[in-house]
């Protein structure tokens, strides 16, 4: 029976283009999403880079707090751990440009605004370490908590 179950659901996917990966459609950055900063801007990045493993298949993706609800920045998907691809997203939600890797490198097709490979690995406070505090006197955010670490 369990096994007519999973053949079912498995047909299922197959059949109606359903993708397997991970966190590709979430709308807002889960409540345990890292945080980062640029420009005095709290940015939310799920997953935090640094759980991301070699066995995993699906998004990371970035968002910013706007007017009371979350604008996604960017998504980076990753197959088998790395990274094949990185979608910005434009004002409305929309894909703004991609750009697509291969071994680390752009590949040829990608648009040439594109991050560097190394620059789309980013490294985040767990949650509530910038969202907890209050903008300095320099219109940056300083971590709220001794027990903030970069990772």
């Amino acid at each position: 029976m369990l096994k007519q179950f999973t053949l079912t659901i498995a047909t299922f996917i197959a059949s109606n283009n359903i993708s397997a990966t991970t966190n590709c459609s979430l709308a807002a950055p889960p409540k345990n999403a890292g945080e980062t900063q640029a420009h005095g801007v709290i940015l939310y990045i799920y997953p935090r880079s640094h759980i991301i493993d070699s066995g995993y298949d699906g998004c990371q993706s970035q968002w910013f707090l706007d007017d009371g609800h979350y604008r996604k920045l960017n998504v980076v998907h990753y197959a088998k751990g790395q990274i094949t691809r990185y979608d910005n997203i434009r004002i409305d939600g929309g894909i703004g440009y991609q750009c697509n890797y291969k071994s680390t490198l752009i590949t040829e097709e990608s648009d040439k605004r594109c991050p560097l490979f190394e620059q789309l690995k980013k490294q985040t406070y767990q949650a509530g370490c910038y969202s907890k505090s209050k903008l300095n006197w320099a219109d940056s955010y300083d971590v709220a908590f001794d027990y903030c670490q970069l990772q």
